[in-house]
């Protein structure tokens, strides 16, 4: 159950899975022509972040990647699984978290936890859930998650980019879009 206070943009007092948290809309991009990033500028630094996104396919086989603060080194770890594979992806030193594990052409729907490590924002984790199907009811869909880390030592989250993927040149496609929505502390 989403129960919304004020409408949006405003806050949210719960979410599935995510209670104790006092939510407010932080920002949403959305494409209007394919393109290799989707970037988000919050409102204000948040300590943490739920993001739903939606990706409408990509021009080309791609795997899309998250990004943090305009951060495009290799600052980051991530791990991937969907249930066609027998074992996750695991990668290290990467400039990005993975939002799957399989590069695919269909489109993904993501909710997506960001949370940092301390007050100042060291150390960012992650975990997400997805789905990958072609928006078609006749194809059958499949699970993903993923996880990692961001280990930079910046400020809290400004900003979050959904980047088109490691293979490059496969855009996301019209569509594509990202919600976010911040908080700083657990309410009682």
């Amino acid at each position: 159950m989403i129960q919304i206070v004020g409408g949006l943009p405003g806050s949210l007092d719960v979410l599935p899975g995510i209670s104790g948290f006092k939510w407010e809309f932080a920002g949403f991009t959305g494409l209007a022509g394919n393109g290799a990033n989707i970037t988000v500028t919050l409102k204000r630094p948040y300590r943490y972040l739920l993001a739903l996104a939606r990706i409408a396919g990509y021009t080309g086989n791609n795997i899309a990647r998250w990004q943090f603060n305009g951060d495009t080194g290799a600052n980051y770890g991530a791990v991937a699984s969907e249930p066609s594979d027998a074992a996750a992806t695991s990668t290290i030193n990467t400039n990005g978290i993975l939002v799957g594990e399989t590069a695919q052409t269909a489109a993904r729907a993501l909710q997506v936890m960001f949370a940092a490590k301390d007050a100042a924002g060291r150390i960012a984790r992650v975990r997400g859930m997805g789905i990958d199907d072609t928006e078609v009811i006749t194809t059958a869909v499949a699970l993903t998650s993923h996880g990692g880390i961001w280990n930079n030592t910046t400020a809290l989250f400004t900003s979050v980019t959904l980047n088109e993927g490691a293979t490059g040149g496969n855009n996301l496609l019209t569509g594509s879009n990202v919600v976010v929505f911040g908080a700083d502390t657990i309410t009682a």
